[in-house]
């Protein structure tokens, strides 16, 4: 095991909104929420560091907003964090590590807040859905600040409630 070339420094939320659906009938054998037909809206903002630093501010915000009483929330979270890049070939190279990587650990984060906020509440848990973020090596360049969006689309069927007997 080693150290990623990408260390995370800090992280903070820095909004969330969870919106409960009005007319939404859980299905009480699944263990969460399906995203099934669902987008979710994912906007990264990757700033450029300081002179003479390698700590690259990263800004993820997902919302889903669905159409009737598809899915249990409306939601919007953000999320900031802080990362140094201690090992890269090149300006290029860090920024692509920083957005891919970078987002990659900050939705980790979300996804966990986001089930144990939802797990209180009557609509029941929601538990986001396995993204990756490879296509943002593409679209980070130079310029400072900039925002890639990404949508995405489940069609498989969430995974079903395990019944126990005590």
């Amino acid at each position: 095991m080693n150290l990623s070339p990408l260390q995370l420094k800090h992280y903070s939320l820095n909004g969330v909104h969870i919106e409960p659906v009005e007319g939404f009938q859980r299905n009480e054998e699944d263990l969460y929420a399906s995203f099934d037909n669902i987008d979710i809206s994912a906007e990264i903002k990757l700033g450029e560091p300081a002179e003479k630093s390698s700590v690259y501010g990263l800004k993820l915000t997902l919302r889903v907003n669905p159409k009737g009483e598809t899915f249990p929330y409306r939601f919007t979270i953000g999320i900031e964090g802080f990362f140094e890049v201690v090992a890269s070939n090149g300006l290029d190279d860090a920024r692509k590590l920083a957005a891919v990587n970078g987002a990659s650990v900050l939705y980790g984060i979300l996804r966990q807040t986001l089930l144990d906020l939802t797990r209180s509440f009557e609509n029941g848990p929601v538990m986001l859905p396995t993204l990756h973020f490879l296509n943002l090596k593409d679209d980070i360049r130079s310029d400072s600040d900039k925002v890639a969006t990404t949508d995405s689309r489940r069609s498989k069927k969430s995974p079903k409630r395990v019944k126990t007997h005590a």
